[in-house]
Protein backbone atom coordinates (compact mmCIF):
# COMPACT_ATOMS: atom_id res chain seq x y z
CA UNK A 1 0.00 0.00 0.00
CA UNK A 2 1.22 3.51 -0.83
CA UNK A 3 2.60 5.18 2.34
CA UNK A 4 0.60 8.37 1.59
CA UNK A 5 -2.65 6.37 1.54
CA UNK A 6 -1.68 4.60 4.78
CA UNK A 7 -0.97 7.95 6.49
CA UNK A 8 -4.22 9.40 5.15
CA UNK A 9 -6.35 6.52 6.39
CA UNK A 10 -4.72 5.37 9.64
CA UNK A 11 -6.98 7.28 12.02
CA UNK A 12 -9.94 7.92 9.76
CA UNK A 13 -13.17 6.00 10.04
CA UNK A 14 -15.51 5.59 7.08
CA UNK A 15 -19.21 4.80 7.51
CA UNK A 16 -20.84 2.62 4.84
CA UNK A 17 -24.65 2.84 4.93
CA UNK A 18 -26.60 0.45 2.71
CA UNK A 19 -29.75 -1.60 3.22
CA UNK A 20 -28.37 -4.28 0.88
CA UNK A 21 -27.10 -6.84 3.39
CA UNK A 22 -24.69 -8.28 0.79
CA UNK A 23 -23.29 -5.19 -0.95
CA UNK A 24 -22.76 -2.88 2.04
CA UNK A 25 -20.79 -5.27 4.26
CA UNK A 26 -18.76 -6.48 1.25
CA UNK A 27 -17.80 -2.88 0.42
CA UNK A 28 -16.83 -2.25 4.05
CA UNK A 29 -14.62 -5.37 4.00
CA UNK A 30 -13.01 -4.29 0.71
CA UNK A 31 -12.21 -0.86 2.17
CA UNK A 32 -10.68 -2.50 5.26
CA UNK A 33 -8.47 -4.65 3.05
CA UNK A 34 -7.31 -1.46 1.35
CA UNK A 35 -6.25 0.00 4.70
CA UNK A 36 -9.30 2.05 5.66
CA UNK A 37 -11.13 1.73 8.96
CA UNK A 38 -14.66 1.13 7.74
CA UNK A 39 -17.89 0.42 9.56
CA UNK A 40 -21.23 -0.73 8.19
CA UNK A 41 -24.76 0.44 9.06
CA UNK A 42 -27.82 -1.27 7.61
CA UNK A 43 -30.37 1.47 8.37
CA UNK A 44 -30.86 4.94 9.89
CA UNK A 45 -31.15 3.50 13.41
CA UNK A 46 -27.75 1.83 12.98
CA UNK A 47 -26.36 5.14 11.66
CA UNK A 48 -27.48 6.87 14.89
CA UNK A 49 -25.77 4.17 16.94
CA UNK A 50 -22.57 4.35 14.89
CA UNK A 51 -22.40 8.15 15.12
CA UNK A 52 -22.91 7.96 18.90
CA UNK A 53 -19.85 5.69 19.19
CA UNK A 54 -17.28 7.56 17.06
CA UNK A 55 -16.51 10.26 14.55
CA UNK A 56 -16.37 9.48 10.84
CA UNK A 57 -14.58 11.41 8.13
CA UNK A 58 -16.86 10.25 5.35
CA UNK A 59 -20.21 8.62 4.69
CA UNK A 60 -20.65 6.20 1.78
CA UNK A 61 -24.43 6.01 1.52
CA UNK A 62 -26.87 4.07 -0.65
CA UNK A 63 -28.98 6.76 -2.32
CA UNK A 64 -32.10 4.58 -2.27
CA UNK A 65 -31.86 4.26 1.51
CA UNK A 66 -31.29 7.99 1.81
CA UNK A 67 -34.15 8.77 -0.54
CA UNK A 68 -36.60 7.15 1.87
CA UNK A 69 -35.43 9.40 4.71
CA UNK A 70 -33.12 11.77 2.85
CA UNK A 71 -33.62 14.91 4.92
CA UNK A 72 -32.98 13.23 8.24
CA UNK A 73 -29.97 11.22 7.11
CA UNK A 74 -28.41 14.16 5.26
CA UNK A 75 -28.86 16.36 8.34
CA UNK A 76 -27.13 13.76 10.51
CA UNK A 77 -24.11 13.56 8.23
CA UNK A 78 -23.92 17.27 7.46
CA UNK A 79 -24.04 18.18 11.16
CA UNK A 80 -20.72 16.33 11.40
CA UNK A 81 -19.35 18.04 8.27
CA UNK A 82 -18.79 14.70 6.56
CA UNK A 83 -18.35 14.45 2.83
CA UNK A 84 -20.85 12.00 1.39
CA UNK A 85 -20.35 9.63 -1.51
CA UNK A 86 -23.85 8.62 -2.65
CA UNK A 87 -24.11 5.15 -4.19
CA UNK A 88 -26.62 5.16 -7.01
CA UNK A 89 -28.34 2.08 -8.38
CA UNK A 90 -28.48 1.74 -12.14
CA UNK A 91 -32.10 2.89 -12.14
CA UNK A 92 -31.71 5.90 -9.82
CA UNK A 93 -32.71 8.91 -11.94
CA UNK A 94 -30.29 11.84 -11.71
CA UNK A 95 -33.07 14.42 -11.65
CA UNK A 96 -34.48 12.82 -8.48
CA UNK A 97 -31.19 12.81 -6.63
CA UNK A 98 -30.17 16.29 -7.77
CA UNK A 99 -33.05 17.78 -5.79
CA UNK A 100 -31.92 16.40 -2.41
CA UNK A 101 -28.14 16.00 -2.71
CA UNK A 102 -25.72 18.77 -1.90
CA UNK A 103 -23.79 20.05 -4.89
CA UNK A 104 -20.53 19.05 -3.19
CA UNK A 105 -21.61 15.44 -2.69
CA UNK A 106 -20.12 12.82 -4.96
CA UNK A 107 -22.40 10.48 -6.86
CA UNK A 108 -21.19 7.08 -8.05
CA UNK A 109 -23.09 4.20 -9.64
CA UNK A 110 -22.82 1.01 -7.60
CA UNK A 111 -22.21 -0.88 -10.82
CA UNK A 112 -18.68 0.58 -11.17
CA UNK A 113 -17.35 -2.01 -8.72
CA UNK A 114 -15.31 -1.87 -5.54
CA UNK A 115 -11.99 -0.82 -7.08
CA UNK A 116 -13.55 2.19 -8.80
CA UNK A 117 -15.52 3.07 -5.65
CA UNK A 118 -12.27 3.02 -3.69
CA UNK A 119 -10.78 5.49 -6.18
CA UNK A 120 -13.70 7.84 -5.55
CA UNK A 121 -13.28 7.46 -1.77
CA UNK A 122 -9.60 8.42 -2.02
CA UNK A 123 -10.46 11.46 -4.13
CA UNK A 124 -13.18 12.58 -1.72
CA UNK A 125 -10.87 12.21 1.29
CA UNK A 126 -8.21 14.29 -0.42
CA UNK A 127 -10.77 16.95 -1.44
CA UNK A 128 -13.56 16.84 1.17
CA UNK A 129 -15.40 19.73 -0.41
CA UNK A 130 -16.45 17.51 -3.30
CA UNK A 131 -13.29 16.24 -4.94
CA UNK A 132 -14.42 17.31 -8.38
Amino acid sequence: MDHRVRALTERQHLLVVDDDAAFGPALAVHLRRMGYISHFALNVKAVHQALARRSYVMGIVDARLAEADSGHLRALLRARRMPVLWLLDADTPAETTDSWMDSTDLRVRKSVGFVELERHVKRALRHPSGGR
